[in-house]
């Protein structure tokens, strides 16, 4: 569970498997809030270039300790931001949570597991090439993977949102009025 200080952090991290819609999400959720939004994975592309090559390159231990650090800057407000004093919308790689040092530095944030099943992901991971945890058999790789992490993101969670059916809108009205932010009202509920 999160600490204490969840309350009291800017930060608002998205958090669940690949595919989950963490990035659509996270960038609704910013345009709600006129946050800022932060994709880890993409600062890490235009950090270190693509993921599935610096995997191939590297391996996964190197990989995910170049993604924790990545993580704990993003909680910090210490990566390229427009507008550091908005509110922070943080989205995670799918298995960021397997390194410890990326959930140590989540624990203060405001944690958001979206919970998908695979009919809901399985569309976008058969187009997506850009998976190096997903070789072989994706639906079978995806739900062995989901299952290894589940306990991983519901733990790091304070709210868990299921995004089976509805819009990366809909998500983010639901989790700015679950986490009871500034600025939502029951009108916007109805929008």
């Amino acid at each position: 569970m999160p600490s204490d200080e969840a309350a009291d952090s800017t930060a608002i991290v998205l958090v669940g498997p690949m595919a989950a819609g963490k990035s659509a999400v996270g960038r609704a959720l910013a345009a709600l809030l006129q946050g800022e939004y932060v994709d880890t994975d993409e600062v890490f592309v235009l950090e270190n270039g693509p993921i599935t090559e610096y995997f191939e390159a590297h391996g996964e231990d190197a990989f995910r300790a170049v993604e924790a650090s990545i993580v704990a800057r993003a909680v910090a407000g210490d990566v390229p931001m427009t507008h550091p004093e908005a509110p922070r919308i943080i989205s995670l790689g799918g298995g960021s949570v397997v390194a410890e040092a990326s959930r140590e530095a989540i624990a203060p944030c405001r944690v958001v597991y979206l919970e998908p099943d695979l009919a809901t992901v399985l569309p976008r991971i058969a187009r997506d090439t850009g998976r190096p945890m997903l070789t072989g058999d994706a639906a079978e790789r995806w739900l062995t993977l989901f299952e290894q992490r589940r306990h991983l993101y519901q733990a790091a969670a304070e709210l868990t949102v299921d995004v089976r059916h509805g819009s990366p809108e809909d998500f983010a009205l639901e989790i700015a009025r679950a986490l009871d932010l500034p600025g939502i009202t029951a009108k916007d509920s109805s929008e």
